[in-house]
């Protein structure tokens, strides 16, 4: 499908536009790139690093950052307009696709859960929301009645 996909817009879009979108787009890719490496050093401290960005969060992530700006300045105003209507179409896409499909949204029933179907409710006890019910090994676990 992407195929077909990336031969319409081949045969349909000039190279050069095509060439623009490509380099404006992972200019921004690039840019998000480095300001994550930015704020992931210092939201997430405890995480252990597989590797250590040469020059710290401080020289290399900011001038990066600063490079792709200035070379995004540096296309013409159509390639940024062209941008920024594809990523809006992006983010429609994005964000009907996230409503549409959404497991808040739509929560599936407990009842596939194997572990929920063997727990039977203690007899001394009266039901509330949240139920005692006592599984096979006698553990005690609350149940959550939606």
């Amino acid at each position: 499908m992407k195929c077909v996909a990336c031969a319409t817009f081949a045969a349909v879009f000039p190279l050069g536009i095509l060439g623009e979108m490509t380099s404006i787009g992972t200019l921004v890719a690039f840019f998000l790139v480095h300001l994550a490496v930015i704020i992931m050093r210092f939201t997430h401290k405890d995480v252990p690093r597989a590797f250590r960005v040469p020059l710290g969060p401080w020289v290399l992530p900011p001038l990066g950052a600063l490079l792709c700006v200035l070379l995004m300045a540096t296309s013409s105003k159509e390639t940024g307009i062209r941008l920024g209507v594809w990523m809006a179409i992006g983010q429609v896409i994005y964000f009907v696709y996230g409503y549409r499909n959404s497991k808040l949204r739509n929560p599936k029933p407990i009842e596939s859960n194997l572990a929920m179907n063997n727990l039977t409710v203690q007899k001394d006890e009266q039901p509330t929301s949240n139920e005692s019910v006592v599984d096979q090994n006698d553990s005690k676990v609350e149940k959550l009645v939606i």
